[in-house]
């Protein structure tokens, strides 16, 4: 087992993080050996891959990443190691890290790469706010199929314009025979399901964001028993001040009226926990992978 102080280690910018992962002190950091091998690999696995999607041979995989991101090569040497119980929380300080590293240099078409972490964050999150959450393939069909599974026992179903994902993969949703397409809030009232699209995902709370004033989206969201919601997995992001930031999906955090929804509606101004009073009993997620 061996130990280092947090300043010799500067490629993680542990920043706040820092004094949670830390044995009594703010300054040391402690995981196992067997962890800090486990990383390397599963780094330079990912920085093989990352640079073979931009025309790198993954034997020099490392030495573009190195070119790219300053030390990013030297991160796996620089892990400090000590007890098992603060594996977990390093390891979710040591992802982001190394994700954002790998982000300067791989394309955006190939950050789903590494993003599968990000993607299982959000699902563990939503789901623990009472959402349900299930990924599918990108197609028309697929999305129907899903909002079928479901909700097997389907009534009036409420369809959005899509305005992030593309227009056609809510056709099939369209061709149901309990879809309509008035907009009236009498109409709306009596919805048993509200599809919509959201813009983005956030992995830490498992919130979806959705645009309330595109085509009654937000008359749909709010009023539908259950709200089901059509989010690309490209589109997460790890925290809800990443959709203030100008370089994360163009921008349109800071351009969009939107709302964070995270789970179904829910209260307890009255006692117990009871949801679906003031919203949706129910929030069902669907990603497209």
């Amino acid at each position: 087992m061996r130990a280092c102080s947090a300043k010799e280690f500067p490629a993680l910018h542990l920043g706040k993080a820092a004094p949670d992962l830390c044995d009594g002190s703010a300054s040391s950091i402690h995981v196992p050996d067997q962890f800090v091998r486990e990383v390397a690999a599963a780094l330079r696995a990912r920085l093989s891959l990352a640079a073979s999607q931009i025309g790198c041979h993954p034997s020099d995989g490392m030495e573009r990443a190195n070119s790219k991101t300053g030390s990013a090569g030297l991160l796996a040497d620089s892990i400090p190691s000590g007890p098992q119980s603060f594996q977990a929380r390093f390891s979710t300080v040591l992802r982001a890290a190394l994700l954002a590293r790998v982000a300067r240099f791989v394309p955006e078409s190939a950050a789903m790469l590494v993003s599968e972490d990000l993607i299982g964050e959000f699902e563990r999150a939503a789901c623990a706010a009472a959402a349900s959450v299930e990924r599918i393939e990108c197609s028309p069909d697929a999305i129907a199929t899903a909002v079928l599974r479901a909700a097997p026992d389907i009534g009036r179903i409420a369809v959005a314009e899509t305005l992030d994902v593309r227009a056609d993969l809510f056709d099939a949703c369209r061709r149901l025979p309990s879809a309509f397409t008035a907009r009236s809030k009498d109409d709306l009232k009596f919805c048993d399901v509200g599809i919509t699209d959201a813009f983005a995902g956030v992995a830490r709370t498992g919130s979806v964001c959705v645009c309330v004033d595109h085509d009654h989206a937000g008359y749909i969201s709010l009023l539908s028993r259950m709200h089901m919601v059509v989010l690309a997995a490209e589109n997460i992001v790890q925290r809800p001040g990443d959709l203030l930031r100008a370089d994360r999906l163009d921008g349109k955090g800071l351009r969009r009226n939107f709302v964070f929804i995270t789970g179904p509606s829910a209260t307890a101004d009255m006692g117990p926990l009871v949801r679906g009073v003031h919203g949706p009993h129910r929030l069902h997620v669907i990603l497209l992978t």
